[in-house]
């Protein structure tokens, strides 16, 4: 038998889904209360490079976790865009996004 904390669950095998919740509400509730489109563009652009060094690093291992937080960060972040004051172009911060993940992962093959 599996030995369970107080709250009744492993964090360690439960995570994924702990921290997709909150980066979904986190970059939602970032969305809404930015007001300049260069900075919702930065952001963007510095949480790709992130994900796809994550995704790099553990390109061994499973990388289903970081694909999983990538899209609830972008999911978030595009609704929330889209139902606060429209400061960036939902199109242009998804291309930024997945573009720059992409050239991240090649730079990184690259250098390896």
């Amino acid at each position: 038998m599996r030995r369970m904390n107080k709250l009744g669950f492993e964090f360690i095998s439960n995570w994924v889904p702990l921290f997709s919740g909150g980066i979904l509400l986190l970059s939602f509730f970032l969305a809404l209360i930015l007001i300049s489109p260069w900075v919702t563009y930065a952001i963007a652009v510095f949480v790709g490079i992130i994900l796809g060094y994550f995704i790099r690093k553990n390109r061994e291992g499973n990388s289903f976790p970081y694909f999983l937080l990538s899209f609830s960060f972008i999911t978030g972040y595009l609704v929330g865009n889209g139902t606060g004051n429209r400061t960036g172009n939902g199109f242009l911060i998804l291309f930024l996004f997945i573009g720059v993940m992409f050239i991240t992962n090649k730079i990184m093959e690259a250098t390896e």
